[in-house]
């Protein structure tokens, strides 16, 4: 059992005793460890949301779910994974299918690269596991894309290993638990948080216990204004009992945002829009159909960028109709403010070379479009 007596790392220590003198973070007997496993399943047990994946024990399914709840909210998961369920509903299902198949179904969730290597996953599952996932965390971690956090979940969840599933939610929880202010991500602090999840997961119940950790951290122990009053291991909270329990884990610096331009087309020929492959400069969107777009400097007007766009990769001369409107979304640490115009086919035939193709309205909704771009195409 993990008992041994943790320090902050140097430079967390220093900054702390700054602050409020030193803050040394607490360790843990047998029976405490007992109780916190007892309190938290207890509070689970009552609390818990009523999430569709929680009501199936198929490891597939469950995979879907945590591949899908990386870095992406709950509320939104939900309707996505009863939809790729129903699509590919077993991993074979999803090894057959087509790339862009694939990623039309997880369009709108971001962070495709999550949907590239679950198909390439499902095809190592289907050709080497006759399609059964593997039951142990060693082994799913071999699988493409597949981290030590995601084998973890599955393999505590769906196939009941004793395996700590450590994300930020539970990082964030046992930091202040411990009374951890340095940093989590970095030598003895990293180790120590390591060693106590391991510690703590209960051998009885490891995929229930995990997810109320989880839960812990998203619901109750969340980054600012943590809900203390109402946490079930508040008795062994050591950020509790310094009066500041916010200040658990010291937060690093946010990443510094750039700001983009850009103009994007809408360009429409008899009723039909215009879609290519991703050529961004950037690399983003890769796979995936958006409209005719090109970066904006500040000395350049959007008919400008576009009409150049057009006619150098798409060999198409169009007019620009209407005003033009702007919307914003974020991708990776940018900001982008994009200009859309409104444009109608005036001569010239589509480039073969630029590999777009005119779709229907009704095809739009099946089309692996990004969710900023699929905002300003025409609704079916």
């Amino acid at each position: 059992m993990w008992q041994e007596r943790i320090r902050p790392a140097a430079g967390a220590r220093e900054s702390s005793e700054r602050e409020e003198g030193p803050l040394e973070p607490t360790a843990f007997s047998e029976d405490s460890v007992a109780s916190i496993r007892a309190s938290l399943l207890r509070w689970y047990d009552s609390e818990r949301r009523d999430l569709p994946w929680r009501r199936t024990r198929d490891p597939y399914a469950i995979w879907i779910s945590e591949v899908m709840l990386q870095q992406t909210q709950v509320p939104r998961v939900a309707p996505y994974w009863e939809r790729f369920l129903d699509r590919f509903p077993t991993a074979a299902d999803l090894a057959s299918a087509s790339e862009d198949d694939v990623l039309a179904a997880w369009s709108g969730l971001g962070y495709y690269r999550r949907a590239r290597f679950l198909h390439r996953a499902a095809g190592v599952v289907t050709e080497r596991h006759g399609g059964r996932l593997p039951a142990t965390a060693r082994e799913l971690a071999e699988l493409p894309g597949m981290g030590d956090y995601t084998a973890a979940a599955v393999a505590s969840i769906a196939f009941g290993e004793a395996v700590a599933v450590i994300d930020a939610n539970v990082v964030r929880g046992l930091s202040r638990i411990l009374g951890i202010r340095a940093d989590p991500s970095r030598g003895e602090a990293r180790r120590a948080l390591r060693a106590a999840a391991s510690a703590l997961v209960d051998p009885e119940r490891p995929g229930d216990f995990n997810q109320a950790m989880m839960e812990l951290g998203s619901e109750i122990c969340v980054p600012r204004s943590p809900r203390c009053a109402e946490c079930p291991v508040s008795a062994f909270c050591a950020a509790i009992k310094s009066g500041h329990p916010e200040r658990y884990p010291a937060r690093r610096a946010a990443p510094k945002t750039t700001e983009v331009t850009e103009a994007v087309a809408v360009v429409s020929r008899r009723g039909r829009v215009l879609l290519a492959p991703a050529d961004h400069e950037r690399g983003w969107w890769k796979g995936l159909w958006i409209p005719p777009r090109g970066p904006m400097r500040a000395c350049e007007s959007a008919a400008g960028v576009l009409a150049r766009q057009l006619s150098d990769r798409f060999g198409l001369e169009c007019a620009f109709e209407g005003e033009p409107r702007t919307f914003r979304y974020s991708i990776t640490r940018h900001r982008v403010r994009a200009t859309v115009l409104e444009a109608t086919l005036v001569r010239g035939r589509l480039s073969r070379s630029s590999g777009g193709r005119w779709f229907r309205p009704e095809e739009l909704p099946g089309a692996a479009v990004p969710a900023p771009y699929r905002r300003v195409l025409p609704v079916s």
